[in-house]
This record gives structure tokens, sequence and C-alpha cells, in this order.
């Protein structure tokens, strides 16, 4: 530089320290042009980094200053600097691009020629190692070859439209940012989160940020829980490191090649920012592939990366391993992760709220989860609201008994174990389980509505063969989508046909039975691990393993209803067709049928009934029967006179 360039800088910059090294190198870029182009003997152009002149006070600009924030976050040294303020000057002035092409075949320059106008050899750039694909500007995304096939003195340099907008930020009004825009031209994939109204867990905060500090380009994951403290946590601890949380949109990811991973991670340095990103996804979910690379190649950059779900971190779908996991959940240990479906659905409504400065109140979240679980849930299940009271049941007292014992579990769970020092470990839930064995008709369906009914929870009948899969691992997570959403739900589930699973076990012979018994153990684990009330059918126990049956809190058995019983389930079902005029108790002793078979018997004689036009006599209960009879493969015999009044 010039004695009286010395000088200025010696005083307080008037400008940005973008627009003072854009001045001094136009000056050079015209004393370059003219000794070209003119006959006449050359003029002495201003000294340049080559002599090293330019060793400015950085301070003097303040941390805010784009090209001064740059410097620090790539480390770029002073002629760095200046060359990627040569390569910018064309995108900024008209006047500098056509001195560009008059010096060369492009309106941007090229290597040789952006090493000239700092004063350097072609020799002295590479010896610095300024432009090797190793170097800050170019790994880093600040300059980028047009054409890299072309000998090195060729290759044209260009300045992306972003940086160029970032080192433009602060020109014209002082140092400092100017807004923030996303990382692709019309896109919300990556946005600034505002500061969030909320009171953040001190610990938790702590540690984050001393993490940070430890390992200021590490990747972290954050578990939370319904109570969605991971979001806000992750963007104080950044702030408390001096970055600008980013926040990415998962579900807006077509693909992840290397151009958008490198757009996300220049957009994060060049506002010195940390990437915060919800992996709320399932296995299959499309955006999972993209997403996953993504991750994976941030894992390599020099940015902070914070990813959030309420998951166990799962490395086999995300292809990354965090340095650390901290467990945010607002209910500790004892908090279940939130269904997929539900957990996204939560967290798109939690992020709008975030980018808007605001948070999403946890009793909204709740509802939010309750329906997707109900959505999620109804795929494989089919809702009952219970309309079965206890007292229209005609059970024998024992099994009365063992239902009101099983309603008692769920009411008073914690409190008796807990009382008792028989708090359960080992991941076990505070559900119950019970196995309702009995022929088809016994009423094990309407009793499992009676005790969701008692406890004021809906009822989700559940088929198990119709859940089963062939194919490997489908079971499974037919099992866990189930248990989810009912975790999230607080419902009462009934798995009808249990058998289909729970069959005797005999040697592994081939991959079918080890898949078999695969499906069993992870069934029995989360029927373990389960905090519901959990409800099993099954008509023929005989075919149940006996090892299985031990693990259940309540096996009640609904045997064939004996004669008394019968009778006054004819009387119930009855008890609106006073016409009928029938020998209950002689219909009761001499036709051996099940609840549901008189039900049925009653329901036939009664549209018999009306399709005559006229109201239920013996013969149409008879008829009734006699349907049932065949519907069983029994022969149906007449009774004697005795049947009417």
């Amino acid at each position: 530089m010039t004695e009286s360039a010395h000088e200025d800088h010696a005083a307080p910059p008037s400008g940005s320290l973008f627009e003072d090294r854009m001045a001094e190198l136009e000056d050079r870029l015209r004393h370059l042009y003219v000794n070209r182009s003119s006959d006449l003997p050359p003029e002495a152009a201003p000294s340049g980094p080559g002599e090293g002149a330019w060793e400015p006070d950085l301070s003097a600009y303040g941390p805010d200053d784009p090209l001064t924030a740059l410097c620090h976050e790539f480390g770029l040294r002073a002629d760095e600097a200046d060359l990627l303020v040569a390569a910018a000057l064309p995108e900024v002035n008209g006047n500098c691009a056509a001195a560009y092409r008059a010096l060369g075949p492009f309106a941007r320059p090229t290597a040789a020629v952006a090493l000239e106008l700092l004063g350097l050899s072609l020799t002295e750039g590479v010896v610095r190692g300024l432009l090797h694909e190793g170097s800050a500007l170019l790994s880093g995304g600040l300059v980028v070859f047009e054409n890299p096939r072309d000998p090195f003195a060729e290759r044209c340099l260009r300045v992306p439209d972003r940086v160029v907008g970032h080192l433009l930020s602060g020109a014209g009004h002082g140092a400092g940012h100017g807004p923030l825009t996303p990382a692709v031209s019309g896109d919300r994939r990556l946005s600034p989160v505002p500061p969030l109204p909320h009171t953040p867990d001190e610990e938790s905060l702590a540690a984050l940020t001393a993490q940070l500090r430890a390992d200021a380009a590490g990747t972290l994951y954050l578990r939370e829980d319904i109570t969605g403290a991971a979001l806000p946590l992750a963007c104080d601890a950044l702030r408390a490191m001096g970055r600008t949380p980013l926040l990415l949109d998962p579900f807006d990811l077509e693909h992840a090649d290397a151009e958008l991973l490198d757009s996300v991670r220049l957009e994060g340095r060049l506002v010195g920012g940390g990437i915060v990103i919800p992996v709320y996804a399932e296995e299959g979910d499309p955006v999972v592939p993209a997403l996953s690379r993504l991750i994976s190649g941030l894992a390599r950059s020099p940015l902070p990366v914070l990813l959030y779900g309420s998951e166990v971190w799962r490395e086999k779908v995300w292809r990354t391993v965090p340095r650390a996991t901290f467990d945010v959940r607002g209910g500790g240990s004892r908090s279940r992760p939130l269904p997929t479906a539900a957990g996204a659905v939560i967290d798109i409504a939690r992020r709008d709220a975030a980018l808007r400065g605001a948070t999403l109140p946890v009793g909204t979240a709740r509802r939010i989860a309750h329906v997707q679980a109900a959505r999620s849930l109804e795929q494989l299940a089919r809702h009952v609201e219970p309309q079965v009271a206890r007292d229209d049941l005609v059970l024998p007292a024992r099994v009365r008994e063992q239902l009101d014992m099983l309603v008692f579990r769920i009411e008073r769970r914690e409190e008796v174990l807990g009382t008792h020092g028989l708090r359960r470990g080992g991941g076990r839930g505070w559900g119950a389980t019970a196995l309702f064995t009995g022929e088809s008709g016994t009423g094990k369906t309407m009793a499992a509505e009676a005790v969701a009914g008692r406890l004021g929870l809906d009822l989700y009948i559940v088929s198990l063969p119709s859940v089963v899969s062939k194919y490997i691992g489908e079971t499974e997570k037919n099992l866990e989508r189930i248990f989810s959403a009912a975790e999230a739900l607080d419902c009462v589930v009934l798995f009808d046909e249990a058998d289909t699973l729970f069959a005797k076990r005999g040697a592994v012979k081939d991959s079918n039975d080890r898949h078999g018994n695969l499906q069993i153990g992870y069934m029995l684990q989360r029927l373990e691990q389960f905090d519901g009330l959990a409800i099993l059918t099954t008509n023929l126990r005989a075919n149940m393993d006996g090892a299985f049956t031990r693990r259940f809190d309540e096996i009640v058995e609904f045997g064939s209803p004996t004669a008394t019983v019968r009778a006054e389930l004819w009387r119930r079902y009855l008890a609106e067709s006073p016409d009928a005029a029938c020998d209950v108790d002689g219909i009761a002793q001499d036709y051996s049928l099940a609840g549901g078979n008189i039900r049925a018997a009653v329901e036939t004689a009664v549209f018999r009934a009306a399709a005559g036009g006229r109201p239920v006599a013996a013969e149409d209960v008879l008829k009734g029967i006699e349907t049932e009879y065949g519907k069983l493969g029994r022969l149906f015999q007449r009774p004697g006179p005795a049947l009417g009044p």
C-alpha cells in the first residue's frame, strides 16, 4: 500500500472491511487495466499482499462486520481475504466486470489475473496454497471454479450469490449482519430461530453448553418428550456460544446431494450458526435416506449440529453416532417416546411457533398427540366406546371378582406397589395384562368393554391375525405402532385371538420358526413395558405355551354358562318381549348355548316377529335356537309341550 493508505487504515474505518478492501482492489484493477491496454509507460500500482503491506486491525471493524466475521470463522489470512474480495468485484461493480473481460476471456477473474491483482505470481499463489482444493476459500465454499478442468492459470473464479449478499450486508450502514436469508433461494429449509419465551432447565443448559465449548464442532442428540424441551434448549445453548440457531425443515428434502450439503454448511458458517435438526421420521419414510446423508455429511463439518427426537438414538437409521446424548425429557426416565406420526406433526407445529418467536403449549401438543395416535391406532384396531356396565354382565361371582381386581390394579397400581416396595425395575411398565379364555360367545369382549367403561377409558380391539405379517420385521412394527399409540391415548387394548401369536413352541427347524420366536419375544417384552391395560383373548388356551401364561397378572376363564346363568340371560334379552310367554327355565335347561348365541337367537326371533307384523312368540324363539344350533353344527330337537305357557 502507499503511505497514505497506511494512514487511512490507522484512522477509524468509515465503512465495512469489505468496502475498504474493495476500494483498494478496484484501484489496483484500474492500474492493471491501464498498464495492459496503454502504450504509455506503466503506472506504479499500489502495493498489495505480495509485499506484505496489508496488516489490518480487524478489531476496528467489530466482530459483526461481515468480512471480519468470515476471517474469524473460516480462518482467512489477509491474502485470502483480498482474493475473496477480488473475485467478488465483478458481482458488485460492472466496470470491474468489464475490466476483467478486457484482461482475460471472462467477466470474472481468472486465477492468474486475481493473483496478479494481489501482486502475486502463479507460483507464489500455489506455494501459499491460496486456491488448492483444501484451501479455506474453496473448501469453505466462499469461492468456486467455474471451469475446474481448465489449466490452473485460466480457471475462472466466482463468488456464490449468497456469499456476495453476506459481504454486502454490512455495506453502506457500518458493520453488522443484514437480514438472514435461507440457504437455498425461495426455500425455508434452513431458518434462524428468534429468542423463545421459555424458562430453560439451568442444569441441562449448563451441561449442553459445556459440551459445546469442549467440542464446538460436535454432533449432539437431545432426547425429549411431549414437553418439547429440546428445541428451545438447543437454541439457548447455541446463543450462549455466540452462535445463531438455524433450524432445518427435514420434511422438505427431496434429495441430499453434495450441493445441498455445501449450501447448508456454507449458510451455517456465514452467519456463525449451529444447525438444529429434528429426527421424527420412521425408517421407511421417504425423507430418511436424504436426511441421513445430510446428517452424516454435517457431522464431518466444522459446525455444531444438534439433533433432537423422542426415541433412543438409532444409529442404523441415521448412519451417525452422536458425540453425546442429553436426556431432556420433562417426565424423566418414565417418559415414553411419542408415536412417530404424532411426534412429526407436533414438531411441525412446534417449529412453526418457534420461527414466530413463540412456543407450543404442552396442552396443545397433547391434543395433537391424541388425535394422531387415534388415527394411527384405528388403522390397525377397531375403536369401541364402552356401552356395557358391570351390572349388564351375567357372570359367576369368581369371574366378577377377577374383573374387579383387574380394575383395582390399574387404578391403584403405583400407590400399592410403591407402598410395599415392589416398584418395577428393568424397564417394566406400570400397566397390567390379562388373559381372557373361553369359547366364542361366553362374554370375553363384553367383559373387556365393561372393564374399560369402569376405568373411563376407550377400548380398541386388535385382531392379531391381521397384525401378524409374513415379512420379517413387519409384525414388530405393527405391534409397536399399536402400543405407542395406546400409551399416548391411555386406552384399553384388546388383542383378539392371542393363540395366533402365542402358540406352543416346538423345535426351531427353519427361518420361519426363528422368525416366529422373535415375534413372540417382542410381544412379551412390549407387554411388560406397557403402561396401560392390555387384554388378550383366546378360544384355545390349550394351544398356548405355558411359559407365556405365567406373565399375565390375571387369567380369567369364561366357561360355558350354567342353566341358571342361561335362564338369567334369556330373561334379560326377552325383557322387551313379554308376549313371548316362554318357559325360560325349561329352554335354559334343554338348550346349552353361550351368551352370545342366546343374544343372536333372540335377535332372530325379534326379526321373524317383525317380518310377520306380530309380537314375539314362543315359536319365534324356537326358530332362533334352531338357527344357532345349525351354526354350531348341532342337532336341534324340539322340546315337549312344556315350552308354552
